[in-house]
């Protein structure tokens, strides 16, 4: 451990910081009671330093790590304070984002800026999701336009079905907390225009999509390419992100290192004659940076791409400036600065998955390219461009698998193609931006650049038909733990070779074998009524071992939000698909049995309603669910747990037990 933190010397102080963000991140401490921490230990460590010997090495190293864990704490507790939210008045705003169409609103990022009431106007800066009625007004708003508006936003929360993603905990580390719908007569715009770096760079961004919309390369065409090389996801349908799932592509989709790194590339092939000039190379750093953050400033300065700036930055001024550099220490020394920047970083997934990609790719892949010899130019080309995806993969594998619940099976075979397609993309794209305003060659890099994006999606849509593409895995947070513990262990045998790493693996293994064993046990000896906070379509899912059933009121569409929590609730449990059913069928079968809104599951009486009928007569059952937060007709019946689908949820009533989703049969 000595040894690595002497060759990475930026390495303790970034974990050091990274614990003190997760501490802050799970217990709330007053920011003066750890400045006051802080202020006392480097009082210490100045003292201690000038006593300096070699017998308070050791006392002096845990003081500084100790110092750093304080240091991202504060940070944490300091970035992440509340704005003061205000429930009345006449809010002045900044258009952040251009409005976003969704089926029946447009969405946009607003900042409040000021907030007049009683007379009196208070300075703020809280940044609310507001979703505009459709109007003509709201196909207008650009960012750094102001408006004004006073319907008071609400604070945003989750629906709490199980396994659903965390909404409000995503947004409140972006510092967004609550949400408004504005119909038309609710704001207006004013004519002050407020400017700054964001909202300049996400006007920038939409005067060029724009010219990628006017080149008519196809409704498909269009969106994918604007995602691939300037980041715009928004645009995109879900059928679109699931073949590229599918297909363990998804990656290209999010302007990132891959994307950064081609258009460096681009970059370092046109210039990298200026390297061999001893005062060129300045030069070239300069310029390097300044294409490097340029790219993320058309790109609207998403959190994505400005962290792969910062990475490369850091390793083109590295190589360039010193003598001697290690990769390790410049990726550290990156993450630090950006997590100084932003501690909420830490949790982005993005920031996760792009950290463990980049040190699979330097870490494993040319230990995994060295294992077969290739002679041929173009056989060491697509080998090292296999051994880049399955090093990456590898390393990014538990993250994956824990977030997303599956596993792409032929991601090696479309990386293959998706990769250097991705980098004629992008330079196509770049091309048909400089050249937009010429008419012939323009037709003509459109019409190339067209075809070369519906080429790739077949390609990837015949990846996503191939039998057992995606394969459903589910880690839950101790197997995550596990996990990485097992590629930790196994990196330190393929660097020390001691018997005790292969020893620290097989207990790694076990221990996740054990943990699996029990959770399969557990669910064949499962049976569980899950009722979804979804009020449009009352929905229940029953589940007996792997077996389940999904009910409600109308058939389910396949573009429905609750579809995809039952098909999340399916893959986290490793279940088999389930049996859809609606209240108007009647059904029978050894586990359930269902005749209009009575419903006997395992011996289990469930009334279904969503009327507010009358429980009939003889019938006494053990669950009452309806779509209203309260039922009226239950005098009489006793042991009866009521359960509402009504959002938000009521809060107990009466001598009702109730459950937020689920509810465990004894």
């Amino acid at each position: 451990m000595k040894n690595l933190v002497q060759k990475i010397p930026s390495l303790r102080i970034t974990l050091a910081f990274a614990v003190g963000i997760l501490i802050a991140n799970k217990f709330a401490v007053a920011v003066t009671s750890l400045l006051i921490a802080g202020i006392v230990i480097l009082i210490l460590s100045v003292i201690l330093n000038r006593l300096y010997s070699f017998r308070f090495e050791t006392v002096f190293g845990w003081m500084v790590t100790t110092l750093f864990v304080l240091l991202g704490s504060s940070f944490y507790t300091l970035n992440n304070q509340t704005p003061t939210f205000y429930e009345g008045g006449v809010f002045w705003g900044t258009v952040l984002e251009a409005p976003e169409e969704k089926p029946k609103s447009y969405k946009s990022l607003v900042q409040i800026d000021a907030v007049k009431d009683s007379g009196h106007i208070f300075k703020t800066n809280e940044k609310v999701l507001v979703y505009f009625e459709k109007s003509e007004a709201a196909t207008k708003l650009k960012p750094g336009n102001t408006i004004l508006f006073s319907r008071a936003p609400e604070l945003i929360r989750n629906n709490g079905n199980p396994y659903e993603f965390d909404y409000k905990k995503y947004l409140s580390q972006k510092k967004i907390y609550r949400r408004t719908y504005l119909a038309e007569s609710d704001w207006s715009a004013t004519p002050i225009q407020k400017r700054s770096v964001k909202t300049v760079a996400e006007n920038t961004r939409e005067k060029l999509l724009h010219i990628y919309r006017e080149k008519n390369l196809g409704p498909s065409e269009t969106e994918i390419l604007s995602a691939l090389t300037l980041g715009y996801k928004r645009g995109l349908d879900p059928e679109t992100k699931q073949t590229f799932s599918a297909a363990g592509a998804m990656h290209v989709l999010a302007v990132s290192g891959l994307h950064v790194g081609i258009i460096f590339g681009i970059f370092a092939f046109v210039f990298g004659f200026l390297q061999k000039q001893k005062r060129g190379k300045y030069f070239y750093v300069i310029l390097a940076v300044s294409v490097l953050w340029g790219y993320a400033f058309i790109t609207g300065l998403s959190p994505s791409v400005m962290r792969a700036a910062a990475m490369f930055s850091l390793v083109c001024i590295a190589g360039n400036i010193q003598r001697q550099t290690n990769i390790y220490n410049t990726l550290t020394v990156s993450a630090f600065l950006l997590l100084l920047l932003n501690p909420n970083n830490l949790f982005e997934v993005g920031f996760q998955l792009s950290y463990a990609a980049v040190f699979g790719i330097v870490y494993l892949q040319p230990k995994i390219e060295g294992l077969i010899v290739v002679k041929t130019k173009v056989g060491k080309f697509f080998w090292a461009l296999l051994t880049v995806s399955v090093a990456a993969q590898i390393a990014t594998f538990p993250l994956t698998a824990y977030y997303f619940n599956q596993f792409p099976l032929y991601f090696w075979l479309s990386n293959l193609v998706v990769i250097p397609a991705v980098f004629v993309l992008i330079a196509l794209g770049i091309t048909l931006l400089l050249l937009s305003s010429v008419p012939i060659l323009s037709g003509i890099v459109a019409f190339l650049t067209g075809w070369a994006v519906k080429l790739v999606y077949v390609f990837l849509e015949w990846i996503e038909n191939l039998p057992y593409a995606v394969q459903n895995i589910s880690l839950t947070k101790s197997a995550l733990f596990l996990v990485i513990a097992f590629l930790l262990f196994s990196f330190l045998f393929i660097e020390r070779k001691r018997v005790r790493h292969i020893k620290l693996m097989l207990l790694a293994l076990i221990m996740l074998a054990t943990s699996n064993l029990a959770f399969q046990y557990k669910q064949l000896h499962n049976s569980e009524l899950i009722v979804y906070n979804n009020s449009p379509n009352a929905v229940i899912q029953l589940i007996s071992s792997k077996t389940n059933y999904v009910l409600s009121e109308q058939a389910i569409d396949s573009s429905d939000y609750i579809l995809r929590q039952i098909n999340t609730v399916i893959k986290k449990h490793g279940l088999d698909q389930p049996t859809y059913l609606t209240l108007g069928d009647n059904y029978s079968d050894s586990i359930l049995f269902l005749h209009k809104n009575v419903i006997d599951f395992e011996g289990k009486i469930i009334w279904f309603d969503h009327d507010q009928q009358e429980i009939p007569a003889g019938l006494n059952p053990a669950f009452v669910v309806s779509t209203k937060s309260t039922f009226e007709n239950l005098s009489g019946f006793s042991d009866v747990t009521f359960v509402s689908t009504a959002y938000p949820k009521p809060t107990t009533h009466k001598t009702f037990i109730f459950y937020e989703t689920k509810v465990h049969f004894t």
